[in-house]
């Protein structure tokens, strides 16, 4: 796909039907997610997921923030006809993308316990929110790279191939929730097993692009490279605080329903 040449109507076609694709399915699978937990494990598991959800926001969060503003920086520079300051940007934003994850991933193994407190989790529900968040906290590299990928792949000219590793991604999730959870029986480590495998095979189909024909994209030394990581991270926020503004919309449901809770019980009389 010709980003300079092709008409500006097949353009915004061909990005915005895969992006509104992707978004749907990730949407449906999470949905499924609850589903299968709610059914599978029960009220335990649901309460467990809605504290996993601000995890995942927040992984999210740091995937898009170098994403978003690499693919800005990237796509500008290409259609200034400049490759070598594209593929500085795209050095740039893969360098901050590595690095965050290192500290986010560090960060989340050694405070994991505290992290879960945080977000309202209980000594009952403790145990369901461990079997389930855990297994997303250790492979943690492959959903924030994916998150990121995705919007590098897409501004490199790619958006079907992104929008096949999601697709592909979220169908194995699906099943996997399925089988996982019901066949094998494995309740809540099954459904994150399904998670994380599905963001491990659409991790691959979107590393494969760089080692495709279709790759215009190559490892160069970032040209002021305090300057761009700057310009990626200020750029990318704007998009990223969408995610985290939710996680933490639900943390704060969290503490309410906990309030609540430990209102019931310190005055049942009040209870209707």
């Amino acid at each position: 796909m010709d980003l300079l040449k092709s008409p500006i109507q097949k353009l915004y076609r061909n990005f915005l039907v895969p992006s509104l694709l992707s978004a749907v399915v990730t949407s449906v699978y999470s949905f499924v997610d609850m589903i299968a937990i709610g059914r599978g494990v029960g009220p335990e598991g649901t309460a467990a997921i809605s504290i996993a959800t601000p995890i995942l926001g927040i992984i999210s969060f740091f995937g898009i923030l170098c994403g978003v503003g690499g693919s800005v920086y990237l796509g500008k520079a290409r259609g200034e006809g400049a490759t070598e300051k594209s593929n500085a940007y795209f050095s740039a934003s893969l360098f901050l993308a590595v690095v965050v994850t290192i500290f986010a991933w560090v960060g989340f193994i050694v405070f994991s316990t505290p992290i879960y407190r945080f977000f309202g989790a209980t000594e009952n529900l403790m145990p369901y929110v461990q079997e389930y968040t855990n297994c997303i906290v250790w492979t943690m590299p492959f959903f924030i790279l994916s998150a990121y990928l995705t919007n590098i792949v897409r501004s490199d000219g790619a958006p079907n191939k992104a929008m096949k590793a999601v697709i592909i991604g979220g169908i194995f999730n699906i099943f996997g929730d399925w089988f996982f959870v019901f066949p094998m029986g494995w309740g809540m480590f099954g459904a994150a097993l399904a998670t994380v495998l599905g963001m491990i095979i659409q991790f691959t189909i979107l590393c494969s692009h760089f080692w495709s024909k279709q790759c215009g994209l190559r490892i160069a030394k970032p040209f002021r490279p305090l300057r761009a990581f700057r310009n990626i991270l200020l750029t990318g926020f704007s998009s990223s605080v969408v995610s985290i503004s939710l996680s933490i919309l639900t943390v704060i449901l969290n503490k309410h329903r906990l309030c609540v809770m430990a209102e019931k019980q310190r005055w049942p009389c009040l209870v209707w």
